[in-house]
């Protein structure tokens, strides 16, 4: 409480009322305050380690609202990247949040991310800090601290967002797996199962596109055939192989349910074409055989 004191520079009275207190009914100065205080969600970053909590939630009600080690990994994180300024320790802390930020359940990864948006909001001026050493060292510096702690959650945010991209949404293939694997990896083996698929689906278009005017220059040869030969129509029927119209109406059964997947898989392409783009960062070999495969391929 004397930390937070010290520290938060807003002209509001605070109020400190723990979910633990003994008593359960506010005094008459905190009823006071509690009168002009507005219901924004605060966030309060601590160096100092209280009650095994170094991020305070700070409501309407209170403000030593104890918050969850997701919170307490989001101050490492920060304190790796903008306090220490060490880049290895952070990449380590982020993975380890993620870790436990993919196994939330859908309720609780909204309310932790609609309390970090209340903290974020205005340029992160919701959010204070403990001027200390190990944390910001000087309030000159509290600007530059929200700032960064923008673009650590931005990224934090983005990675959730891709994973439900991939996971929940079911828009992952095997050329968006071997990216994943890959990438900032120097294992590139994986490429050889991309390649393969890519070939293989590249090979059976192009044996598709080939195989139908030869087909269609057979049937022309046929209607020659029988249009100068005097064979009757009886005859003709005689000598056609009952099994060519079974094949004939398998073939157009087939293009038809084709060309409908083909439409199903395209559209959807084009719905996630920003996601996609946002998934690869940059424009790869991985991508652009994506775009053949899942859009281009499809249309033929």
């Amino acid at each position: 409480e004397s930390i937070m004191t010290e520290n938060l520079s807003e002209n509001k009275p605070l109020v400190f009322l723990r979910e633990d207190d003994e008593r359960d009914l506010y005094t008459k100065e905190e009823m006071l305050s509690l009168s002009e205080r507005d219901f924004h969600t605060r966030l309060f970053i601590s160096s100092a380690v209280y009650r095994n909590n170094c991020v305070w939630i700070r409501n309407h009600h209170t403000d030593i609202v104890a918050s969850s080690s997701n919170f307490t990994y989001i101050r490492d994180y920060f304190k790796a990247a903008f306090s220490t300024e060490n880049h290895t320790a952070a990449k380590t802390t982020l993975t380890a949040e993620l870790t436990k930020w993919f196994d939330l359940d859908d309720p609780e990864y909204y309310t932790y991310a609609t309390t970090l948006a209340s903290g974020l909001s205005s340029e992160a001026a919701n959010t204070s800090f403990q001027i200390h050493e190990a944390m910001v060292k000087s309030p000159d510096d509290v600007r530059a601290a929200r700032r960064t702690l923008i673009m650590l959650l931005d990224i934090l945010f983005s990675k959730c967002h891709l994973k439900k991209f991939l996971h929940k949404e079911s828009n992952a293939n095997i050329y968006r797996l071997v990216h994943c694997a890959t990438k900032h990896r120097k294992n590139k083996f994986p490429l050889i199962y991309a390649t393969f698929s890519f070939l293989l689906q590249l090979t059976l278009t192009i044996f598709v596109v080939l195989e139908i005017p030869n087909r269609t220059l057979r049937n022309i040869i046929k209607d020659l055939v029988y249009s100068n030969s005097n064979i009757g129509d009886a005859d003709v029927d005689e000598h056609e192989d009952p099994r060519t119209l079974f094949r004939a109406t398998s073939m157009y059964v087939l293009a038809i349910l084709t060309g409908v997947y083909s439409v199903m898989v395209t559209s959807n392409e084009f719905v996630v074409f920003p996601n996609v783009c946002r998934f690869y960062g940059k424009i790869c070999v991985l991508q652009l055989i994506d775009i053949i495969v899942n859009v281009v391929l499809p249309c033929i």
